[in-house]
């Protein structure tokens, strides 16, 4: 068992790769949680009901996003996931690791973003290092004290917000040290969502702000961003 962790049932979500849904206990925490393979994968993930979706005015279809998986979790309500590995994927739905490698490797070996039905052939891996987006279509965005430096996926300025990636890969020291799930809408079920001001977004994404997040913003009412962090004393990152 996991630590402040409910085991719900076993389920799949990928070929090959029945996993251990785990929900957080803390109110039900129904917006976040982990799947963990038999093997040693460990995949967290949150995801935002189709209800509350439906509500929201945002010119950002969820429905066709490849990042946005929607399914009925544990057989009942429809949500959009969005899920991240810290495991290669395709070891996970190829045995796994083994106890020897879990042991040396720890919790993870990276980070993989879930684009797409298929988590083998549909995932994106972010660098462990600021330097590996060198080249890439990763663009540098603010230095936040207590999270590190963002990057977001092709923003640019004249971006239009039905090709926002929701997810920010953040760095500190060059290193990975977190990253966060960021949507369209004030979604208030969940405590764990953070609820930032329009004022702010450029603390957070490339000069200059893509223009169409900030109507984007006030048509959908606002933003919730989740993140998670590798480090135990995020209070210690500087800018």
């Amino acid at each position: 068992m996991i630590k402040g962790w409910v085991k719900k049932r076993k389920v799949t979500r990928a070929p090959q790769a029945p996993r251990l849904f785990y929900q957080g206990k803390q109110n039900h925490e129904r917006e976040s949680g982990q799947y963990h393979s038999a093997n040693g994968g460990t995949n967290p993930y949150t995801w935002i009901p189709k209800n509350d979706v439906d509500k929201v005015n945002t010119t950002f279809s969820f429905e066709r996003s490849s990042v946005y998986q929607l399914e009925k979790i544990l057989g009942e309500e429809e949500v959009y996931f969005l899920t991240t590995y810290f495991v290669n994927p395709n070891i996970i739905c190829n045995g796994g690791r083994t106890k020897e490698q879990y042991e040396e490797e720890g919790v993870g070996t990276g980070l993989w973003i879930q684009n797409g039905s298929n988590p083998i052939r549909d995932t994106k891996e972010v660098g462990l290092y600021e330097k590996d987006l060198e080249g890439t279509e990763w663009v540098k965005g603010g230095c936040f004290r207590t999270m590190g430096v963002h990057y977001w996926y092709r923003s640019h300025e004249n971006m239009s917000c039905s090709d926002f990636f929701p997810l920010t890969a953040i760095y500190n020291r060059g290193k990975l040290t977190s990253f966060a799930f960021a949507s369209f809408g004030n979604y208030e079920f969940s405590r764990r969502f953070e609820h930032p001001s329009s004022t702010a977004l450029s603390m957070f994404f490339p000069t200059p702000v893509p223009k169409c997040l900030y109507d984007e913003y006030e048509r959908s009412g606002g933003f919730s961003s989740m993140h998670v962090f590798f480090s135990v004393r995020p209070w210690n990152i500087f800018c």
